[in-house]
């Protein structure tokens, strides 16, 4: 016997239908669930209105509060009506297989971050990609142990100190004309330099960044294309020391104008931005490899605070 539960997720006007839109799922506690969901929360899955089985995957689970985070693929979330979808549990059956299907084929990545990044290979890509964190090494992958932080805001998170902690994932979307990036970010420190939170680049010119900027207190989004005077800049969002900020860049190549090509959100909402040089059509850094926390071009260049939850993907997504 299975049981079930609505699930509410908090109510937000969308003002587009999204298709194959992946929702976190989040529970602080639930008795229903600690009494008779499996230990392991294997036994959890969720299904639509109409029966059908939804693909999930369990970033976390803890049995003892009943505590959640799943992430739900939804294939439609019409703008012109509720979505209402449903967790079942307690069939003593292993539901966790269908995980790769929360994450469509636009996605280059998604790290959750949950591993600890000093234990080599350890942070994992849940795409299906195998984008997952290169074997270790000063100069490879990682100098020194960045740190698992448990007060992350969505499980685990990976700690960072600016000075000399940061991750390689590889060479990843190391060109194009199209790309979104976005990660969580909390800075315990008011910014007076670049902190790339997450960056590709070689060893000469980076393709793009996401993370704070050259002005102070400010967050920032950059695209490259072949030489480092040639960017875009976004720096009219304030970072506010020791809270987190969702940040996410966009880049369209066949945008009309300097806004269209490169957008950037804090918080779900879109900043205002100024622009620095001309946006390419498209961005390239041949060679270049993935990083959290740091620019390969610039060994010096390191971003401090917690990261949780970086999803990379090649499309310019709304």
């Amino acid at each position: 016997m299975a049981w079930s539960e609505t699930v509410w997720p908090p109510a937000v006007a969308v003002t587009e239908t999204l298709t194959n839109f992946p929702v976190l799922v989040r529970l602080a506690s639930d008795a229903s669930l600690v009494s008779r969901a499996l230990s392991t929360g294997a036994d959890i899955y969720f299904q639509d209105a109409g029966g059908n089985v939804l693909s999930h995957e369990l970033e976390s689970y803890t049995a003892a509060s009943g505590a959640l985070a799943a992430w739900v693929m939804l294939p439609s979330i019409p703008n012109a009506a509720v979505t209402e979808f449903y967790m079942y549990y307690g069939d003593l059956e292993d539901h966790t297989l269908n995980g790769t299907g929360v994450w469509d084929a636009n996605f280059d990545a998604v790290w959750h971050l949950r591993e600890n990044p000093a234990s080599a290979s350890s942070l994992r890509d849940s795409t299906g990609n195998g984008r997952h964190q290169i074997a270790g090494g000063a100069g490879t992958s990682y100098a020194l142990t960045p740190t698992t932080d448990a007060a992350s805001l969505i499980g685990n998170g990976v700690l960072l100190n600016a000075a000399d902690e940061w991750v390689s994932f590889g060479n990843i979307l190391t060109s194009g004309s199209v790309m979104t990036a976005s990660a969580w970010w909390k800075s315990p420190a008011a910014l007076s330099a670049q902190h790339p939170v997450l960056s590709n680049s070689n060893a000469s010119l980076s393709a793009w960044t996401l993370g704070g900027g050259d002005i102070a207190g400010k967050a920032q989004a950059r695209i490259y294309n072949g030489a480092p005077g040639t960017f875009g800049l976004t720096p009219a969002a304030a970072v506010v020391v020791n809270a987190w900020h969702h940040l996410t860049m966009v880049f369209d190549g066949a945008g009309l104008t300097s806004g269209d090509k490169l957008k950037m959100y804090v918080n779900g909402l879109p900043v205002a931005a100024t622009f620095t040089g001309t946006i390419p059509t498209m961005f390239s850094s041949p060679g270049a490899t993935m990083r959290l926390g740091h620019y390969q071009w610039s060994p010096g260049v390191t971003a401090n605070g917690t990261v949780d939850e970086v999803h990379v993907s090649r499309t310019a997504r709304s």
